[in-house]
């Protein structure tokens, strides 16, 4: 009992100290297995990665081509507007047969019909409470009102669109500005008030002597000026007759100079200061505006001639800077020999516009910016001279008259009356 006791401890001691193998073997194969376990796992997060980066980049690129399309989906929108807008332009070009600007409105009958019994509606009321017919004179200068006022309405003329739009070859270097157009209405306006003033006055009051001096020059003026709105057409005189519509223009000018000078020969404040000042304003202010812008727009005129023709650059600025200087030469002349700075300051007012506009209505960008540049400078430096030598002209002759009345001269000169 013993001994097989002894036996049985003696072989569970050599089992339990019996090796089992290589020490660390099942070890490195536990450890294989779980690295291997890992390393499916990592390529798995590494595909599964790889596959939303892709994700990613797919819808990356769905952002840019969707920008894309939206970009060239708008120019595609742009591009048919603007093809639009040019058909609308050319269809309504087709219509008036020329320039796509607004066509100048209709001549209606009955503004016709308003302007004459505006013209005539003075001397026929005059007629029967004076109980006798109008001077000859004060009929023709309502007629001439009447008819100057209707002409002009009448659409179809080179400034109201007619000209198309300019090109290289037709670009004009003397273009005012469109804000100086804006004195046709004080002009307008100015002369309605003196055609009612001149037509209602009887014999012997200073208004009819007035208007008895200035009447027949100032008609002839009133009828160039509505020959050349019958002429200043492309139906009546192509661009290679415009000399014709220009020669008319420059009749007017000098028809109302003639009619400046008569009244500058009139003592219009005999009758008193107030009355005096009423003649200023209502006779001479409006004869003087007509008469100077008549003077600019004859050289406007000149210089569209030039254009429309297709003279040469070289050609168009000579005749643009030879514009400038006869402006002022004008100016200078009419105020030497009036002393009326009024002409002088719409001179002004055009050459101030011609440099305003720089080109930009119907040269800049069409040639060279070099003539235009002269051209504009030129204008800049003519519009202040003149202004400056508006503004002392009264003055000056009035320095001048009072010089040669005190005999400080040898040869006197007579003393005149400013009319200022």
């Amino acid at each position: 009992m013993a001994l097989s006791q002894l036996l049985l401890l003696a072989c569970s001691a050599t089992a339990l100290h019996e090796p089992r193998g290589p020490p660390g073997v099942s070890e490195l194969r536990s450890n294989g297995a779980e690295h291997s376990a890992l390393e499916g796992i990592s390529a798995a997060a590494y595909a599964w990665r790889r596959a939303a980066q892709q994700r990613r980049g797919a819808l990356e690129r769905a952002d840019v081509e969707l920008e894309g399309l939206s970009a060239a989906a708008y120019i595609t929108e742009l591009q048919r507007s603007h093809a639009e807008a040019r058909g609308n332009g050319a269809a309504l070009e087709g219509l008036r047969g020329g320039d796509a600007r607004p066509a100048q409105p209709p001549l209606s009958p009955k503004v016709v019909a308003a302007y004459a019994a505006a013209g005539l509606a003075t001397t026929a009321v005059r007629a029967a409470v004076a109980r006798r017919g109008p001077a000859p004179w004060q009929a023709a200068v309502a007629a001439c009102w009447t008819l100057n006022n209707v002409a002009v309405m009448v659409p179809g003329r080179y400034d109201g669109g007619g000209d198309g739009a300019p090109t290289a070859a037709t670009a004009n270097l003397l273009a005012p500005a469109g804000w100086a157009f804006a004195i046709w209405g004080p002009i307008f306006l100015g002369e309605c008030v003196t055609m009612l003033l001149v037509t209602a006055a009887d014999p012997g009051h200073p208004v009819f002597d007035v208007g008895a001096a200035i009447a027949a020059p100032w008609c002839a003026g009133t009828l160039c000026q509505v020959a050349w709105c019958g002429l200043f057409r492309p139906s009546v005189c192509g661009p290679g007759a415009l000399w014709i519509p220009s020669a008319a223009l420059a009749a007017t000018a000098f028809f109302l100079g003639k009619a400046h000078a008569a009244l500058q020969g009139l003592d219009l404040y005999a009758a008193g200061p107030l009355r005096g000042l009423r003649n200023d304003l209502l006779v001479r202010w409006p004869l003087s505006l007509h008469f100077a812008w008549v003077t600019c727009a004859t050289l406007v005129n000149i210089n569209k001639y030039l254009a429309l023709r297709g003279a040469d650059l070289r050609v168009k600025e000579a005749g643009a800077l030879g514009s400038v200087a006869v402006a002022a030469a004008a100016a200078a002349y009419v105020l030497r020999t009036t002393g009326d700075p009024l002409y002088g300051f719409v001179v002004a007012w055009a050459l101030a516009a011609v440099a305003a506009d720089g080109g930009r209505q119907a040269a800049r960008g069409l040639v060279p910016d070099a003539p235009i540049d002269r051209v504009v400078g030129a204008a800049k430096a003519a519009a202040v001279a003149v202004g400056a030598v508006a503004c002392v002209a009264p003055f000056a002759a009035d320095v001048a008259d009072a010089y040669h009345a005190r005999g400080s001269c040898a040869r006197r000169r007579p003393v005149r009356e400013s009319p200022w």
